[in-house]
């Protein structure tokens, strides 16, 4: 019999957020958690959904969300509804909208990713790497490149792509030159690929 697999969820996030040095890792986070369930560019969801969808505290998103806001990638519309309860009309979920285009100049992240036990800072690397892997699902950016593009310190860079590596988000291989120096190690960007008729999942990654 044929096992049908159900493939990786994708989220596509803004080259432009992931590059900003303006916008915090967490807020970057954010936004991709409101791109994972955008119908077009909108999207109606509370506070506590958006913190449970993106591995963030609700003052954490709610901090994002206005910082998202006043650096123009998202706009907030309230919006109020009849309250039975309090027998009154009262503030309802918020629609936000999406002002940043995700059409040309994205980077394709596993949905996965935004709920995973990593640090927000793990979550841009992870996102940086596969903006410069593009489709080969390959990359071999140097700790000092991704330090220097992400405004981020070394030791940041090691702990997140420990975090990477133990999350199952990547493959690391370490490198060496023909004369025996270490080289930059290449990364490559795992898969998920779970069978609905197995428990079990697998990690692949293509060449």
């Amino acid at each position: 019999m044929k096992i049908k697999h159900r493939k990786e969820r994708w989220v596509k996030m803004p080259n432009s957020a992931i590059l900003d040095d303006t916008l915090p890792y967490s807020a970057k986070r954010v936004l991709g958690a409101l791109l994972s369930r955008c119908k077009g560019n909108k999207v109606k969801i509370t506070l506590r959904h958006l913190a449970n969808i993106s591995g963030c505290s609700v003052p954490t998103v709610t901090v994002a969300v206005e910082l998202l806001c006043d650096s123009g990638y998202i706009a907030k519309e309230n919006n109020y509804a009849w309250n039975s309860n309090l027998n009154m009309v009262a503030k309802a979920c918020n629609q936000y909208i999406v002002l940043v285009s995700v059409n040309r100049d994205f980077t394709k992240m596993p949905v996965r990713a935004l709920t995973a036990d990593i640090s927000h800072a793990a979550f841009v690397v992870l996102s940086y790497i596969r903006m410069l892997a593009g489709n080969r699902e390959v990359a071999y950016p140097s700790y000092r490149k991704m330090q220097r593009e992400l405004h981020c310190s070394i030791s940041t860079v090691y702990a997140a792509i420990k975090q990477l590596s133990d999350a199952m988000l990547v493959n690391i291989m370490q490198c060496v030159t023909r004369f025996g120096d270490f080289a930059c190690n290449t990364y490559q960007l795992l898969t998920k690929v779970v069978s609905p008729l197995v428990d079990t999942a697998l990690y692949t990654y293509r060449l």
